[in-house]
């Protein structure tokens, strides 16, 4: 529908599976518009690249929620990826990122047609993104509450003082009473 669209795959791949993805991309005649920058050396090298995109598209198999992701939502580009136990979440609060089930490769596509057709929905899955990825992976909030819970497990060992509820879950299997 889009033959002027580009496709770069990032990250290394295994055998034989990019020999058989290769294969098919010639068989296509897409070998001029799909591009293989492979495992790049350096992270930040991959930051950059994906700079160059215009969405990344994200499937995901065994990944609860994929660093990928997250960073991809950091980088301003609006997400396509797959359903798994964690990806929903994302979209909890607001639509963060476009979603199909494992395997649905029909409305993974329709996902990318939508966002080349529809830029207000590129804008507001960019904003909402970044949003939900400041909510979520908030470094300073997580090493304040690594601190509190640090701090509370101490005053339950020296002073017997109960760690709050919000800190932790006590474990089914023992005793407290005893």
């Amino acid at each position: 529908k889009y033959p002027d669209i580009t496709l770069n795959i990032i990250g290394g791949m295994l055998q034989p599976y990019t020999n058989k993805l290769k294969h098919r991309i010639k068989e296509l005649r897409l070998c001029k518009k799909v591009f293989f920058s492979g495992k790049l050396p350096l992270h930040s090298d991959v930051i950059n690249q994906i700079q160059l995109s215009k969405f990344a598209i994200l499937p995901l198999k065994i990944d609860i929620t994929s660093g990928t992701i997250r960073e991809a939502m950091f980088s301003g580009l609006p997400v396509i990826s797959t359903i798994t136990p964690g990806t929903p979440e994302l979209n909890k609060k607001r639509q963060s990122i476009l979603l199909s089930e494992q395997g649905d490769h029909q409305t993974m596509a329709d996902n990318m047609i939508n966002l080349i057709e529809n830029p207000e929905l590129v804008q507001r899955l960019i904003e909402n993104g970044l949003t939900t990825a400041k909510e979520r992976w908030n470094n300073k909030k997580n090493m304040q509450q690594l601190v509190e819970a640090y701090k509370a497990t101490i005053n339950h060992h020296k002073y017997g003082i109960e760690i709050p509820a919000e800190l932790g879950t006590k474990n089914p299997n023992i005793n407290y009473a005893q």
